[in-house]
């Protein structure tokens, strides 16, 4: 008879979920709800309770389970077998990675998503199989398809061969990554896009031919793809990611000065790949080439310059990477995309001047451009990426065109030279650190258009003395404005309806707002809420002192913060939230609290505070009670104030 040898909880709350592990290999969850999913813990300290668990060999899932968490039975190398239940409604990223004896799974109607990676290195998989009534998949031949066989999901790792259905569109990401027995593959002429790592090491795959269908091949591709000698790729192809063919020790170029190339019979140099060596000096593009590949000249650290013709619409993700010693490139308005990093740390290229071809700047195209002091960006561009211009230091000044609408996550973060930058009234939005260290910007005027400020946007801009925000934003996030040490007053519109916590921590401004916000309220120079039990941002005058509003009953998250001589607080005041006083340098600390019992004081409410250089003065007959207090204690004394 089986024994208990192992038991625990995987609840998403605890033991809502609780499992069994029997000698004879036998794990059993049983309960109802979510499981916990470790994926989304910020601090990640340890892993889910099933991983590397060699004593595993048969899952069973009871019903009133609804998920298998991300990472839930990674690398269990015994487990053979698993039984669904019809609750489960998610599968998350990495659940059954490289479960080696696993042999077949049925995904049952009630799914709904499966995470990246979910069975990859499966060495055993024979099948994954889907119940009709699932609305989201489908299976075919042991094949995992999207419901409309648009996208070919994920092929299992022993298929020796696969004939993809017509009616695909996409090979997924990852789709056959890993699977060493395929030998050749024919793609249909209906697909459009071949996927991030869609044959990432086919070891036994010899030659493809891509259709004149396919627009776009995904960055790993075909990497380590070993036995691979040739493949077609047609000109309809107009981007390829970055290295989409590293690790094809058999795959044969064609060569062109210090370039290698892929193509077709029509164009055998259609796309430059990647170069004979990152030592060259220089390198001549072919005229006929129509797309620099992901990486193609990464790393090339001693180039220069290059010139790229015409005949070149795409420049790819990390194309020119790292090409530390290129002052200078012009780019052809045959240009149209230009990659995410795709000048990444070019630090010598002083100017560069963008062809109004291009519709946007993706993601780090120019990050650590160090010596970057003039960019044109033309009217033609929508959208500039996350990190696009992240650390050019020495940009001074930048013209945003009136065709931008959104200014994306670290987007100048770091632009310490950066002075002055208008921002047109076609942008909606300013994401989350956009400006970020930009420690020269003095001014900056946000237009009506503009409807959210994200947060860190205008963090540690410590120039930055004044700014107008306008009635159409209705949200401030948290940090938005912190370390802006030179600001001195703000006014909130009638509009904003959210300001993150520490929105302006450590600033010394006075915070106005307007008399009809139904939000949120000033008084002395602070940020209340509307009722004013809550204060959000604490004014410190010129003299060090911070004195809070009668009625105030919580000091919010990040309220305080930089350097205080006397903070008072009311006699209502009771709750002190989680890093209130945050990495303040505060002198002396005034409470009129008679009932130190009745404090709410969150356990990080100091978190990083000097207090033990504190002093704390409290109200006559409380001195007993607040020098044994768990955390008053730790001040340097406590004085009875009278």
């Amino acid at each position: 008879m089986a024994e208990i040898i192992e038991q625990g909880t995987c609840g998403k709350n605890g033991d809502n979920l609780t499992w069994t592990l029997d000698n004879e290999g036998l794990l059993t969850i049983s309960g109802e709800g979510e499981m916990y999913d470790y994926h989304e813990d910020i601090d990640y300290d340890y892993a889910p309770p099933f991983v590397e668990n060699t004593k595993i060999k048969k899952v069973e899932i009871s019903q009133g389970v609804t998920n298998i968490a991300s990472s839930a039975f990674k690398e269990c190398k015994a487990l053979t077998s698993i039984t669904i239940p019809n609750s489960v409604t998610n599968i998350g990223i990495y659940a059954f990675y490289r479960c080696e004896a696993l042999t077949s799974i049925e995904i049952p109607n009630s799914v709904t998503s499966i995470g990246n990676e979910a069975f990859w290195g499966c060495e055993a998989l024979t099948s994954i199989d889907v119940a009709e009534g699932n609305a989201n998949y489908a299976s075919i031949d042991g094949v995992l398809y999207d419901k409309e066989k648009k996208t070919i999901i994920r092929c299992p790792q022993t298929k020796t061969s696969i004939e993809i259905l017509d009616s695909v569109t996409e090979i997924g990401d990852r789709a056959f990554s890993g699977c060493s027995a395929l030998t050749s593959i024919e793609i249909p002429d209906s697909v459009t896009e071949i996927g991030y790592r869609a044959f990432w090491g086919c070891k036994a795959l010899t030659s493809i031919t891509i259709p004149n269908s396919v627009t776009s091949i995904g960055a790993d591709a075909f990497a380590w793809c070993k036995a691979l000698t040739s493949i077609t790729i047609p000109n309809s192809v107009t981007s390829i990611g970055g290295s989409a063919f590293d690790g094809c020790e058999a795959l044969e170029y064609g060569e062109y000065d210090n370039g290698l190339y892929l193509g077709n019979k029509e164009n055998p140099y259609a796309f430059l790949i990647k170069t004979k060596s990152t030592d060259i000096t220089a390198c001549t593009i072919k005229k006929t080439c129509q797309a620099l590949g992901g990486g193609a000249f990464w790393g090339c650290e001693a180039l220069t310059s290059i010139e790229i013709p015409n005949s070149v619409t795409s420049i790819g993700s990390g194309a020119f990477g790292g090409c530390e010693a290129l002052t200078s490139i012009e780019i052809p308005n045959s240009v149209t995309s230009i990659g995410g990093s795709a000048f990444y740390r070019c630090k010598a290229l002083t100017n560069i001047e963008i062809p109004n071809s291009v519709t946007s700047i993706e993601y780090r195209a120019f990050e650590g451009c160090e010596a970057l002091t003039n960019i044109e960006i033309p009217n033609s561009v929508t959208s500039i990426g996350r990190g696009a211009f992240e650390r050019c230091e020495a940009l001074t000044n930048i013209e945003i065109p009136n065709s931008v609408t959104s200014i994306g996550y670290s987007a100048f973060s770091g632009c310490k030279g950066l002075k002055s930058i208008e921002i047109p009234n076609s942008v909606t939005s300013i994401e989350r650190d956009a400006f970020y260290g930009c420690s020269a910007l003095t001014s900056i005027e946000i237009p009506n258009s503009v409807t959210s400020i994200g947060e860190g946007a205008f963090w540690r801009c410590k120039a930055l003395t004044s700014i107008e925000i306008p009635n159409s934003v209705t949200e401030i996030g948290e940090w938005a404005f912190s370390g802006c040490e030179a600001l001195t007053n703000i006014e909130i519109p009638n509009s904003v309806t959210s300001v993150g916590n520490g929105a302006f921590l450590g600033c010394r401004c006075q915070v106005n707002v307007e008399g009809k916000n139904e939000n949120y309220k000033s008084e002395n120079g602070s940020l209340l809420s509307k009722d004013g039990n809550e204060m959000i941002h604490a004014y410190v005058n010129s003299e060090g002192k911070s004195i809070a509003p009668e009625g105030v009953n919580t000091i919010k998250k990040f309220c305080y913060g930089g350097n205080i001589k006397d903070i008072y607080l009311p006699i209502t005041t009771v709750t002190l939230e989680e890093g209130a006083f945050c990495n303040a340098e505060i002198e002396n600390l005034h409470i009129r609290c008679e009932h130190p019992e009745d404090l709410r004081i969150d356990e990080y409410a100091f978190n990083e505070t000097n207090i033990v250089n504190c002093m704390l003065y409290v109200p006559i007959g409380t001195g007993y009670v607040y020098r044994h207090h768990p955390v008053f204690s730790y001040f340097k004394e406590v004085v009875i104030e009278k």
